[in-house]
């Protein structure tokens, strides 16, 4: 499955369909509507919660890794097999993970995000004083805005 072109082949289809969700809605849920779209491409920014070590090899090298390209590098440098680490890696995710990602076409190739409207930082650890063990990568402009003059 190609999930490239099934988003493609949706995209039409979603704004149909909003259009007339749109359109059918009352004044007040129409402009509720209205306000979350505008925040979004107002607000929104694409969140990726990542170890810390992938924040400082972005902020250092320029280079976003995804898992199966941290897997490679890291299988390269060790000499340890590929898929050894993934499941050392994924744990009791490993099977339903991969099984996922390799029946997309892509998948492999994917870095996963999520639309983020709110706070940019994850809530501190226990008492305010230890970092947290993950952080929030945040990328602004939203791809789609991209092509906007």
């Amino acid at each position: 499955m190609d999930l490239f072109q099934v988003a493609r082949d949706n995209a039409a289809a979603l704004s149909h369909r909003y259009g007339a969700v749109r359109d059918a809605a009352d004044a007040a849920a129409a402009s509720l509507l209205d306000g979350f779209v505008a925040a979004v491409e107002r607000d929104g920014r694409l969140a990726v919660n990542r170890r810390q070590a992938v924040l400082l090899r972005f902020l250092d090298l320029g280079v976003f890794h995804n898992l199966y390209e941290e897997t490679d590098e890291l299988a390269r440098h060790s000499g340890r097999p590929r898929e050894e680490l993934l499941r050392e890696r994924l744990k009791a995710w490993y099977d339903r993970r991969v099984a996922f990602d390799r029946f997309l076409g892509h998948g492999e190739r994917l870095r996963y995000g999520a639309l983020n409207l709110g706070p940019t930082l994850p809530p501190p650890g226990e008492g305010g004083k230890e970092a947290p063990a993950q952080v929030f990568l945040l990328f602004s402009p939203l791809p789609w805005e991209r092509g906007r003059g």
